[in-house]
């Protein structure tokens, strides 16, 4: 090999080598992921979502869990619109959309959904060895918030043993009509016998069955 195919040799690999760190960059910089605004009024998300075309998955990571969602849709080129309740969130908790090999992290930290939407905070009563959930007009969420700071177990782990336990306070024994009523806690048994994804998944499936009849 001469001097000179060998410079030229040397030449190309830088070249490709700068390419590719270039192209890199250009994705980086062509890729982005933001909040526009949150209405609590109609629960939609608005973001901005830079990505390529296509149909991408979103996911929400709450609780440690991640769930598919499948009410949102693309707007126009540049922005995403996502149907998001407040009670189905917290500010610990992000999205994660997916397309091709291309993933995106928002963090949901900067919504602040107002307290009227939310009721009154959950009281849990512990009187003459008995546990009690008062609801004070919340949501089944707000409750299996509560006790998940008490026992360490996922929201969705505690609003479906609180549900198992207490169907008598759910009207139509449907997880989504709980009733304003004393109802009782339960046991870190119960609680611990059932799985985190498997309850995650119930959830979904209940209100995905009752957007359909509303």
């Amino acid at each position: 090999m001469s001097k000179r195919e060998l410079i030229i040799m040397v030449d190309m690999k830088i070249s490709g080598l700068i390419l590719c760190v270039l192209t890199q960059s250009v994705l980086a910089s062509t890729t982005h992921f933001s909040i526009i605004k949150y209405d609590d009024a109609s629960q939609l998300l608005l973001t901005n979502l830079i990505a390529p075309m296509g149909q991408g998955q979103l996911y929400l990571q709450a609780d440690g869990i991640l769930i598919k969602l499948e009410r949102f849709s693309r707007v126009g080129e540049h922005q995403l619109r996502v149907h998001l309740p407040c009670d189905e969130f917290d500010v610990t908790d992000s999205l994660f959309y997916r397309i091709d090999d291309v993933t995106l992290t928002l963090s949901l930290a900067s919504i602040a959904c107002p307290p009227t939407q939310i009721g009154g905070a959950p009281r849990i009563i512990y009187q003459n060895g008995l546990c009690v959930i008062d609801p004070k007009g919340s949501t089944l969420w707000q409750v299996g918030m509560r006790l998940k700071e008490l026992n360490g177990y996922t929201v969705y782990q505690n609003m479906y043993a609180i549900f198992l336990l207490n169907r008598e306070s759910f009207i139509g024994e449907d997880i989504n009509k709980m009733r304003n009523e004393l109802m009782h806690c339960p046991s870190e048994e119960l609680i611990s016998s059932i799985e985190k994804q498997h309850a995650a998944s119930l959830f979904k499936e209940a209100e995905k069955h009752r957007l359909k009849i509303n």
